[in-house]
């Protein structure tokens, strides 16, 4: 099973399906940069996994790096998968560049900025808490 198939799955259904569940939150990096941004943060994330031809969940990656490489830390199958899956994923995905749907696991290191001290959003129904997000992986395994 090509490990991008639970992005094929419309954001509502998925919703439907993950919620109190444990599965995955299909959260991205750039999710979580704006995240950071959002709440104040100069944050820095670090790669721990990248998705891997044949399996479901984390090629683990150490040390964990800002930026990933073809041929270095993955190999061109792993762009084919993606090629493969990309005519089927739900449309919140299937533009995304493929250094980011080729990440399985992010670690941040935040730390509070000076730019601004007002207090982040409060979170509402249609936009919970992003902290909630912040110190897990995309695929909670």
């Amino acid at each position: 099973m090509n490990p991008l198939t639970f992005l094929t799955i419309s954001d509502s259904v998925y919703r439907l399906m993950a919620i109190d569940s444990g599965k995955p939150n299909r959260k991205l990096m750039s999710y979580y940069r704006q995240v950071m941004d959002r709440l104040g943060y100069k944050a820095e994330l670090l790669v721990t996994g990248i998705i891997r031809v044949g399996e479901c969940g984390k090629g683990d990656l150490h040390p964990h790096k800002r930026k990933v490489e073809l041929n270095v830390d993955y190999p061109q199958s792993t762009l084919d998968l993606i090629r493969d899956a990309r005519p089927r994923l739900a449309a919140s995905f299937k533009d995304l560049p493929d250094e980011e749907l080729i990440v399985d696991g992010v670690f941040i290191i935040a730390r509070s900025s000076d730019r601004d001290s007002s207090p982040p959003p409060a979170p509402t129904r249609e936009n919970p808490d992003p902290a909630q997000y912040v110190l897990k992986d995309r695929r909670n395994d």
